[in-house]
């Protein structure tokens, strides 16, 4: 008795070709697979960078006017204090500004210059000879922190302010 199979029964029930026809439909279906995917990756790319696009915008908002917000804030002696603030933006070029602040501080009116930018996005950033102001301004809103340290004394604040 021979135990191999002839020829012509092997052929006939397609076993030879059965692991090229897997390969084949395997490597069809990467290929579909392969081609949808940087489809739908181009797409979602595409969409991606339009959103980015729109996003952007090539003008700088106009913050041009008085802000106003109360604050709160430790002294180094350990005390806090308390009092109002009022930004006034005067002039804006671009993204270039010029102003003033305005505060109370034992009972005086204190003024000191202004100057800054906005930054990408909605940053701003405004520097005045003892300290600066960096924050963000959404509509009419600006929330930022104010930084002090000089000879004279250091402190920080957050203060949102309300555009009037």
């Amino acid at each position: 008795m021979s135990s191999v199979v002839p020829q012509s029964t092997a052929s006939s029930r397609n076993v030879s070709h059965r692991p090229n026809c897997a390969i084949h439909a395997f490597e069809s279906a990467y290929g579909r697979h392969t081609r949808i995917m940087k489809i739908r990756n181009g797409l979602a790319l595409t969409l991606a960078a339009a959103a980015f696009v729109s996003g952007c915008s090539s003008e700088p908002p106009n913050v041009v006017g008085t802000w106003v917000g109360d604050y709160r804030f430790a002294l180094a002696d350990g005390s806090d204090n308390s009092s109002v603030e009022t930004l006034v933006i005067t002039r804006q070029e671009g993204n270039l500004l010029w102003g003033y602040e305005q505060w109370e501080e034992g009972g005086e009116q204190m003024r000191a210059d202004l100057t800054g930018t906005l930054t990408d996005g909605d940053g701003i950033v405004l520097t005045e000879p003892a300290g600066f102001f960096e924050g963000e301004v959404s509509g009419d809103t600006m929330l930022v922190v104010f930084t002090k340290v000089n000879a004279e004394g250091h402190t920080a604040f957050e203060v949102s302010l309300t555009r009037q």
